[in-house]
C-alpha cells in the first residue's frame, strides 16, 4: 500500500473512534500517532493545542516522530474551527471584530489530519463534523504539491521555517 493508501486507511480508522467521542458529546482529544513498520498505530493524546507557541512545539515533536527508525508515518489530529473569508485580510478583521473564528456564529467544525512519513512527503485532511448529525464527512486526501491545492498553517513544512 502507498504513503496516500495508508494515510486513507489511518483516517477512516480514526473517524471511527472520532465519531464515538462525537456521540458522547466530547470533543476527539489533541492526537499525535505514528503507523509503525510493524503495522500497529501508536497514539497519544497531546496537551491542548490552543496557542501559535503550542502549534510550534507540537510541529517539533511530529517531525522528529516521523524520523524515528521504526515510525512508517507520524500524524497529527486536531479538532479546529473554520471559517471561509474571501481575503486575508477579510478574515483578520473578522477575528479582530469576533475575538476568535470559534465566537463567528458561521463558524464550522472540523477534524483535521496532518500526515509526515520519513521521505518528507506530507498530506493533509480535512474532514467536518456535524455536532447535530453526530457525524464525521472524509475530506479528500491532499498534497500541498497537488495542483491548485493551497494549504497554510503550522504542519506544512519543517518547523524551522516560518510559515503564515
Amino acid at each position: 500500500m502507498d504513503f496516500r493508501a495508508k494515510c486513507e486507511k489511518l483516517v477512516d480508522d480514526t473517524i471511527e473512534i472520532a465519531e464515538q467521542f462525537l456521540k458522547a458529546g466530547k470533543q476527539y482529544p489533541p492526537t499525535l500517532a505514528c503507523l509503525l513498520d510493524s503495522g500497529t498505530v501508536f497514539a497519544t493524546q497531546t496537551p491542548p493545542v490552543n496557542t501559535d507557541a503550542d502549534k510550534k512545539r507540537l510541529n517539533h515533536v511530529f517531525n522528529m516522530a516521523a524520523q524515528l527508525d521504526n515510525v512508517e508515518i507520524a500524524f497529527v489530529t486536531l479538532e479546529a474551527w473554520v471559517l471561509k473569508a474571501p481575503t486575508k485580510e477579510d478574515m483578520d478583521k473578522i477575528v479582530k471584530e469576533h475575538g476568535s473564528i470559534g465566537n463567528h456564529p458561521d463558524r464550522g467544525e472540523v477534524l483535521t489530519f496532518s500526515f509526515l512519513n520519513r521521505a518528507g512527503e506530507r498530506l493533509f485532511v480535512v474532514c467536518d463534523i456535524d455536532r447535530e448529525k453526530l457525524t464525521i464527512t472524509k475530506g479528500d486526501v491532499v498534497s500541498p504539491n497537488d495542483e491548485g491545492t493551497t494549504i497554510t498553517g503550522e504542519f506544512i513544512e519543517d518547523p524551522d521555517k516560518t510559515i503564515h
